[in-house]
């Protein structure tokens, strides 16, 4: 279990890792969104926080996070649906929770295959409509 203690002056912030959907920023802050809840604000700016995270791992352990826009940063392992049209992310841990649905609304979110295809156990094939 892969975890992060952000200690603060006036707090102690435990990060479960491997349950993290995704992190947004807001403006000088991150949002931390869980699939069932919504996680911590952070009084950290994104690329801070994801280079504290990937810090924090084991050496050669990685969690599959990629980052879609300036804004957004998701765990692929969690990643259901990309809808480029309507702007929005569906996660979801195929275990009953409730899903979690990210807003790309403040930026533009644009879908690149490549990433899919160098995820654990990810596949790219284009629908036919």
């Amino acid at each position: 279990m892969n975890k992060l203690c952000l200690n603060s002056r006036d707090e102690l912030l435990m990060l479960d890792l491997d349950a993290l959907a995704y992190l947004q920023a807001n403006g000088n802050y991150t949002q931390v969104m869980y699939i069932a809840s919504k996680g911590p604000l952070v009084s950290l700016g994104l690329s801070r926080l994801e280079a504290y995270i990937r810090a924090a791992l084991p050496a050669g352990d990685s969690l599959p996070l990629v980052r879609l826009g300036r804004s957004l940063l998701v765990n692929q392992s969690f990643l259901v649906q990309i809808s480029v049209t309507s702007q929005k992310l569906v996660l979801s841990d195929n275990a009953g929770h409730p899903m979690s649905t990210a807003s790309a609304s403040r930026h533009r979110l644009y879908w690149d295959p490549t990433w899919a295809m160098n995820m654990p156990g990810g596949s790219f094939a284009r629908s036919s409509r």
